[in-house]
């Protein structure tokens, strides 16, 4: 009985589903572009929530960051994000040398 289930699990199905192309198609009225130099994480238990802004202004008592736009999307998500924002790094640091964390005065 183990061994027939372990035999179905590991068996690939007659018809494989066929993967469709991936079509990327930019909105009628263009992309909208944000630059981003500080970001904010928050979750769910059900999503996570990133929240990208721009530090604008630096004086002696504050430091001011325009929150421009906030992205949610599911964990799975999140992780085949993290994956290839891993992947696209390693690859720019084998070209370039190790990237640091910057000091802002």
């Amino acid at each position: 009985m183990i061994e027939e289930e372990s035999q179905k699990l590991t068996e690939l199905p007659a018809n494989p589903p066929t993967v469709k192309p991936l079509e990327y198609v930019e909105p009628e009225d263009g992309r909208q572009i944000f630059y981003c130099n500080n970001h904010q994480v928050g979750w769910t238990a059900h999503d996570i929530r990133l929240l990208f802004g721009e530090l604008v202004e630096i004086t002696e008592t504050s430091v001011e960051i325009e929150q421009r736009v906030q992205v949610t999307m599911s964990w799975l998500q999140a992780k085949y994000l993290m994956r290839t924002l891993q992947e696209r790094i390693s690859a720019y640091e084998r070209l370039n040398g190790e990237i640091k964390d910057v000091i802002v005065p």
